[in-house]
């Protein structure tokens, strides 16, 4: 997939999660995270899941590596006051700087918070792909205006709701639920705040491949494993205690398949495997302690990509929709969502959204 088409997606609401259509239940952890969760790895090395800010938008998950003379963090979540949060949770843990911000890819609730560190650490050097540099540019300003219409929507439907207690099908609101939209009301208020504040931070380092950096006494491998979720899809990796932060290469345990390039996907995941982590970071959801989940994901991005090449192989052009429909993964929807099958209806997006990705990329062959 281009830069620009990764870019049309932004336009069309791909990162705003509420643009989908679909009704997301609020159990579906990679969609809507609702708990605050702080996971120390190993010593010195931290995980930290965030509160969303908004229905329909997400921050993602931010790690954090300690060493004897400085620190490196990776992804910055969405808003400035998550990002924030954290640089107050990390000056509790050491009072040595921030050296490192490594933005995992392109996508918002992993680099707009970058600003909050920029502030914090003067000296800070921010680490992303060269073309997660240049979707960050075409990206920033689109990613505050369609965050700030859907700010400004929530404020108007909640104080809509507010003012005449009842829910958009004429029901009268219960006690708990005006607590709610009043939650909804504030949240969105706040987050019209942040974005009138916001200021797009680029990378101040770039690169291709990779690097090695010392953060003293702790070794930490940032590169390009290949193309997956997105063209310019970092990881970071501590050798000594097998543990890596995967952006959204691995999400769990429904998978943001919404764009990037599903045959390289399958081998950049097969590298990350061949790594040996002992401990993985998604870019959402729960701290993985093996690569089973990966497999899992390697193995459902080849089901269905050789399912629609097989389609190709039978038709010149098979139709999107019909192919949709004759696409199987149940068995993988059924692993994935063996411990809540609640998140169904996600799931179900998420292949749609794969289906199509995978259409494309042979359409192009």
């Amino acid at each position: 997939m281009s830069l620009n088409r990764l870019a049309s997606m932004l336009l069309k609401g791909a990162l705003g999660l509420g643009c989908l259509g679909i009704a997301l239940p609020a159990r579906a952890d990679s969609a809507q995270t609702q708990t605050r969760v702080v996971t120390r790895l190993a010593e010195g090395i931290y995980a930290i899941r965030h509160v969303d800010p908004l229905p329909g938008w997400v921050h993602g998950n931010t790690t954090v590596i300690i060493g004897t003379r400085e620190v490196l963090v990776v992804d910055a979540c969405q808003t400035l006051e998550a990002a924030r949060e954290d640089i107050a949770q990390i000056q509790q843990w050491t009072k040595l700087p921030v050296r490192y911000l490594v933005n995992s890819h392109w996508h918002g609730d992993h680099w707009e918070g970058n600003q909050a560190y920029v502030e914090a650490y003067p000296g800070l050097a921010t680490l992303a792909h060269r073309d997660t540099a240049e979707l960050m540019t075409q990206a920033g300003p689109v990613m505050k205006r369609d965050a700030l219409k859907d700010a400004q929507a929530l404020i108007e439907r909640s104080t809509q709701a507010l003012a005449s207690g009842t829910k958009r099908d004429g029901s009268p609101l219960n006690e708990a639920e005006r607590r709610r939209v009043e939650q909804q009301a504030a949240q969105g208020r706040a987050m019209v705040v942040q974005l009138n504040a916001f200021q797009p931070q680029r990378p101040t380092l770039t690169f291709s491949e990779g690097l090695t950096l010392d953060l003293g006494g702790r070794e930490v491998q940032v590169f390009h494993p290949g193309r997956g979720n997105t063209a310019g899809d970092v990881v970071v990796f501590v050798p000594k205690e097998r543990i890596l932060a995967a952006g959204d290469l691995i999400v769990q345990p429904v998978p943001y398949t919404f764009d990037g390039y599903p045959s390289e996907w399958i081998r950049t995941l097969e590298r990350l495997v061949a790594l040996d982590p002992a401990v993985i970071v998604p870019g959402h959801g729960d701290v993985l302690r093996d690569t089973g989940y990966v497999l899992r994901l390697r193995d459902l991005l080849q089901t269905v990509v050789s399912q629609v090449r097989a389609a190709f192989g039978e038709s010149l052009q098979p139709d999107l929709e019909a192919l949709r429909k004759t696409v199987d993964a149940k068995a993988f929807k059924e692993q994935l969502l063996a411990a809540d099958p609640g998140d169904a209806p996600f799931f179900d997006y998420a292949l749609k959204e794969l289906i199509a990705l995978a259409y494309h990329e042979a359409k192009a062959r």
